[in-house]
C-alpha cells in the first residue's frame, strides 16, 4: 500500500454499483481504513439511500441495469441534496458525457478497474481531509 493520508475522522461512504464483487472489495478496503460503508447494488436503492441519508462521499457506477448513473447524478443535481460523488465506469466516456457529468458538480471520474489506493486518495480529496 502506498503512503496515503489518513482521514481525521470516520467517513460515511455510499457505494452504488450493480457488481457485488466490486462493492464488496471497495467496502472491505474502506472499512479496513476505518470508514463506514453502505452498499447499494441497485441504482434505485442507492438513490433512496442518498435521499434519506447524509454521506461524506458517494461512489457511483455509471452503467447499471435498472437506472444509469447519469440519471442519479441529475436527480442529485435537481434536489437540495449535496453529496460529493466519484464516478466509476468500466466503459469509455465520451467528451460530451464527461461534460454532462461535470455539469452535475461531479469532479472525479475514475476508470475501472480502479486502483484502490487512488480511490481512497480521491475520496479524501473531495471530502477535504
Amino acid at each position: 500500500m502506498s503512503d496515503i493520508i489518513t482521514a481525521k475522522k470516520e467517513l460515511s461512504i455510499l457505494i452504488i454499483d450493480d457488481n457485488e464483487q466490486i462493492t464488496k472489495m471497495i467496502s472491505t478496503f474502506l472499512s479496513l481504513n476505518s470508514h463506514k460503508c453502505t452498499i447499494a447494488n441497485h441504482a434505485q436503492d442507492g438513490l433512496e439511500y442518498i435521499i434519506k441519508n447524509d454521506y461524506d462521499a458517494v461512489i457511483l457506477d455509471l452503467t447499471m441495469p435498472d437506472m444509469d448513473g447519469y440519471d442519479i447524478l441529475e436527480k442529485i443535481k435537481e434536489s437540495d441534496i449535496r453529496h460529493k460523488v466519484i464516478v466509476l465506469t468500466a466503459s469509455n466516456v465520451s467528451q460530451e458525457n464527461i461534460k454532462k457529468i461535470k455539469q452535475t458538480g461531479t469532479k472525479i471520474i475514475l476508470q475501472k478497474p480502479v486502483d484502490i489506493d487512488t480511490l481512497l486518495e480521491k475520496i479524501y480529496q473531495i471530502v477535504d481531509v
